[in-house]
């Protein structure tokens, strides 16, 4: 499916929808022009098939993670590079434990089964709707099974 695709359920729902439509037709998609932001750098389709974060909530962790090692805010910045050291000698380590022993994986914090979950809906969701005749799926339809679908979590 193509984003140009997904544009074109514009004409399944009603008129007061339509000015969101166009500014999102503007900014992301550029039917008409050049879209302000491509679509690769936007679009999570691909990630959802390949089993890849949707967001960046890893980077937020980490960066979570990073301040909380902080004892008061704005530290010297001797601190913080005393800290970013301890953080490459940490990511070294479980490096070196992957190559020791690649089939244990690298260690990272296990996620919250309701989020498993969640992906395994959406991922479904996305391989139903790409595997629909294309002349006969509807993105509004599908977009709806998918949030009866999440509105449980």
């Amino acid at each position: 499916m193509t984003v140009v695709e997904c544009a074109g359920f514009c004409n399944e729902v009603q008129p007061p929808l339509n000015d969101l439509f166009e500014y999102f037709d503007d900014t992301y998609i550029g039917s008409n022009e050049i879209a302000r932001y491509a679509v690769e750098d936007w679009n999570v389709h691909d990630t959802v098939e390949t089993h890849l974060g949707r967001t960046n909530n890893a980077i937020e962790g980490w960066h979570s993670a990073l301040n909380k090692r902080f004892r008061k805010a704005n530290p010297p910045f001797s601190t913080l590079i005393f800290e970013l050291k301890e953080e490459e000698l940490d990511a070294q380590s479980r490096i070196q434990r992957y190559r020791i022993n690649p089939s244990e994986g690298i260690a990272v914090r296990t996620r919250l089964k309701k989020y498993v979950r969640v992906d395994k809906i959406i991922q479904e969701t996305v391989k139903l709707f790409d595997a629909t005749d294309a002349g006969s799926r509807s993105f509004v339809q599908h977009l709806g099974v998918l949030q009866n679908a999440l509105c449980k979590y």
